[in-house]
This record gives structure tokens, sequence and C-alpha cells, in this order.
């Protein structure tokens, strides 16, 4: 029987019941009920684009989208695995933000109903920034007691790494 005296592949101490001689094969029902993998994402999309007609063939207009996001993963191999009797213990915290902006003027004109012509002159931006958060660590203090500050040992960034920033991208013409 795979399943112990707590009905979730651990005994009665909590240790991961071993069903063969292979510390790396966990024990699914250990493996189902006591790692801890969470993930949470909140984001948020938008646009608006505003155009105005100077006259029949003459406009400008210009749009910005956002894309905005958090996500928190959180990783626990719990107290009592057999291959990390410790357990350890990481989470990344992720912040993403995208501006994207750009301005237009254009013209469009028909001579005949074969033959017009289209100009737009405009510039684009392009803005990223992008934040991470990665503390890990192993050998729980207390056992079973699954927190950060509850950690031995502690490697990994506890502090706030910006890893991407993109400004501004550069200019461009459309003529069809």
């Amino acid at each position: 029987m795979l399943a112990s005296y707590d009905g979730e592949g651990a005994t009665r101490e909590g240790v991961e019941q071993e069903f063969n001689d292979n510390q790396f094969t966990t024990n699914p029902y250990f493996a189902a009920y006591k790692f801890i993998n969470n993930s949470d994402k909140d984001r948020l999309i938008g646009q608006a684009m505003l155009r105005y007609d100077f006259s029949d063939w003459l406009y400008i207009q210009g749009r910005i989208g956002e894309d905005f996001y958090l996500n928190l993963a959180t990783s626990v191999t719990p107290t009592g695995t057999a291959y990390r009797p410790a357990g350890d213990m990481s989470e990344v915290s992720l912040k993403f933000l995208e501006i994207n902006s750009d301005l237009l003027v254009g013209a469009q004109r028909s001579f005949n109903e074969n033959f017009g012509v289209n100009i737009g002159v405009g510039a684009n931006r392009l803005d990223r920034k992008s934040e991470r958060i990665n503390p890990t660590g192993g050998t729980f203090v207390i056992p079973y007691l699954y927190s950060l500050g509850n950690l031995l040992s502690r490697t990994g960034s506890g502090r706030r790494t910006p890893f991407l920033e993109k400004p501004h991208q550069p200019r461009r013409g459309l003529v069809q």
C-alpha cells in the first residue's frame, strides 16, 4: 500500500514513506499532498487611440497600449522528502511593464478609382521595464513551517534585480 497512516504518502512522523530503494523516486501521494507549487498572476492590458481628421485626406493619429503584470511563484520541497530531508523553498516575484505608443500623420489621396497614394510619417516609442526578486534556500529551522524567514541557508537574489529595460525605439516613416 502506497498511502500511509495519514493517507498522504507520509509516515506518522511526517517523513516521506518510500516504496522502493531509489530515494529520488518520490512517493506520488507525498508529492501530490505535501509539495507546494503555487503561482499567482495579475495582469492588466489596455489600449487607446485618438484620431483627428483635418480634412478628407489629411489626419493625425496617436495610439498607446500597455501590458502590466505581477507574477508570484512559490515552490516548496517539504520537510521529510527522501532526497532532501530538511526541505527547501524558492519564491520568484516578477513585475513587468510595457508601454508602446506611436504618433502618425497621414495623407490619403485618390486621383481616380484605379490610382491613389497613401503617405504616413510617424514615430514610435516602446518602453519596457521588468523586475525580478528570487530568494531561495534550504533547511527549515522549524520543520514543516514553510516560510522564507524559516530557512537556515539562503541563496538566490532576495533583492530587486532589474533584468530588462528597453527604452525608445527609432522613428519610422511609411509610404504605400
